[in-house]
């Protein structure tokens, strides 16, 4: 840590507790309230969010931190459990002197497993947090390092950044001088989203190819020319040729888009993806998919009303169209 930022947590003054607390159940409170928003019925569930923070180093104190106090503020307030780096085999490697026992060569390395020892990333996993009296959304995970925040939950992304803001509160609590959230935003740099949303849009990922593209597959590849056929195994009994009897008809599973972004401003360029993925076999042809984005929850389903919007119109597809509940 560099002498400035021991500096300003030395003699940083630390915010009352109680109205820490106090901030955090309002932050709740709002959050609840954004949850019971309407969102479209084609949306079948949150898969997941994902939200990474990313904030000067001087705002994530980790050498003033009591770890084991971090720890058991987050188990008590996620249920989730601190997952311990895994030693490399080339470190177990170094304790192998003979013939001792799997315990014996850990011992060799006593400052990677030390259970107060914290790495230089830090992950919480299989918890949940609480949101009003009887919901409570699953925490996949909770990670950290010395300058970013990485949270990813099954529900909202507007969950994940609630729970960004109450781990580094968190953090600076176990330091012993707490901050409230209003304090330490000023030095957030970044802030990353991650989406996905299973859905159904009564449209299947064929319908999404141009006409072109769909009438060369159902003439000269399920029929004419027949490539399906030449595209599986073939057998001795007819000559390794193509079988002469086929059925076939075709399905996609995926469309990957790639966004290359150039920030005019900064120079700063980025590579973002969107996605719409069949997950099972059983649902292929059906028009349930994963969407997948790099968006918050919000522009995410913004964005697949709009694209909905514009499939129904270029299919006359009217038996699914984007309602509200």
């Amino acid at each position: 840590m560099t002498e400035r930022s021991e500096r300003i947590i030395d003699n940083g003054q630390a915010d009352d507790l109680t109205a820490i607390s106090e901030i955090a159940q309002r932050r709740r409170a709002d959050l609840e309230e954004d949850l019971s928003k309407p969102i479209p019925d084609f949306v079948i569930q949150t898969d997941q969010a994902e939200v990474m923070y990313t904030i000067e180093p001087v705002m994530l104190p980790f050498s003033q931190m009591d770890f084991q106090a971090f720890a058991n503020r987050l188990r008590d307030r996620y249920g989730v459990k601190y997952k311990r780096p895994q030693v490399p085999r080339s470190l177990l490697a170094l304790g192998n002197m003979g013939d001792e026992d799997d315990e014996t060569k850990l011992s060799a390395v006593p400052d990677l497993l030390a259970a107060d020892m914290p790495s230089e990333r830090l992950e919480f996993v299989e918890g949940r947090i609480l949101i009003g009296n009887d919901d409570a959304i699953p925490v996949k995970s909770i990670t950290m390092n010395q300058e970013s925040v990485y949270v990813i939950v099954r529900g909202d992304s507007k969950v994940a950044e609630v729970i960004a803001k109450e781990v580094v509160e968190e953090l600076w609590a176990s330091t012993g001088i707490p901050r409230r959230w209003d304090r330490i935003e000023p030095m957030l740099q970044m802030v990353s989203y991650g989406t996905a949303t299973k859905i159904n849009f009564g449209i299947p990922l064929e319908d999404f190819f141009s006409s072109p593209f769909r009438e060369f597959i159902e003439s000269d590849c399920l029929a004419g020319k027949n490539f399906c056929a030449r595209s599986v195994s073939r057998s001795a009994r007819d000559g390794f040729l193509p079988p002469p009897k086929t059925m076939a008809t075709w399905t996609a599973s995926e469309i990957q888009i790639y966004f290359h972004v150039f920030n005019a401003t900064n120079g700063r360029s980025e590579r973002s993806q969107f996605r719409l993925s069949v997950r099972s076999r059983d649902e292929e042809g059906t028009g349930i998919f994963v969407a997948i984005s790099e968006m918050p929850f919000d522009e995410h389903v913004e964005c697949l009303t709009m694209l909905k919007a514009s499939m129904d119109k270029a299919t006359g597809n009217k038996s699914n169209e984007a309602t509200f509940s």
